[in-house]
Order: structure tokens, then sequence, then C-alpha cells
């Protein structure tokens, strides 16, 4: 894994989340001008030398909304297609769904500690969703 400035035209959305709260993303881009990007975006490198957004799409638009080239970004070539589901189904799904989507990770050999590093919850919180929608 690397971390680069990358320039934002380079970025490219990997998963529709349908429309963006405009109200995040201006108030995330009034956080950035204030303090700066405090967390570098996950990108997965794609062709001719472009990326997949794997996580941080609202930073980049708020990034583009006060005119920044690049962004800070951490790239990685080895992102698990279970972590990539479950980022980019967690703005818009169902507690039900979600736990779909655990469900679905766990099954591929994932172990619920490696799911919790992956996802950046605790195997506690994991544990509940999964108990709470059998």
């Amino acid at each position: 894994m690397t971390t680069a400035n990358i320039k934002v035209v380079s970025v490219i959305k990997i998963y529709d989340i349908g429309e963006t709260d405009k109200r995040i993303v201006k108030a995330l881009a009034a956080s950035i001008q204030s303090e700066g990007l405090l967390n570098p975006i996950l990108l997965q490198p794609a062709r001719n030398g472009r990326y997949h957004i794997i996580d941080g799409l609202y930073r980049v638009r708020a990034v583009k909304s006060i005119g920044h080239t690049t962004i800070e970004a951490m790239v990685r070539t080895d992102v698990p297609t279970e972590y990539k589901l479950l980022k980019s189904s967690v703005r818009k799904t169902t507690s039900q769904e979600y736990a779909r989507h655990l469900r679905k990770a766990l099954g591929k050999n994932v172990t619920v500690h490696e799911l919790s590093k992956l996802i950046g919850r605790p195997v506690k919180w994991i544990n509940e969703i999964l108990r709470r929608t059998k």
C-alpha cells in the first residue's frame, strides 16, 4: 500500500451509491478548507493511470467543490471484493441488507476478526448486527 497525492480527475467511481447529499459535501468541504483532509481516501488502480474509489467518494466530491486538483489517497492493489461491497453499501442499505453482505463475506472464508479489520468495525458490532437480523 502506498500513500500519494492523486489528481482528482484520475479518480473514478467503482460503485454508484446514488445521489450524494450536498449538505454532507458542503460540510466536508468547509472542514477540509479549515482543517485539511484528515483521512486519505482509499483507491485501487484501474486502467490508463486512473483509480477506482473504494472509500472516499464524498471527500473526492468535497475537494472538487473547493477547486483542489489533487487528493491524498492510499492506493492498494489487494482490496478484497468483500470490503468493496461493504463500503459501497453502507450509505444506502438497511440493516438486513448490510447483514446479508456481512454473511456473504463471512461465507468466503473471512473470519469475523478479519472482517472487523477490513470494515473498521468492532467484532462485537458485527456480531450484534448478525444477531439482530437473523
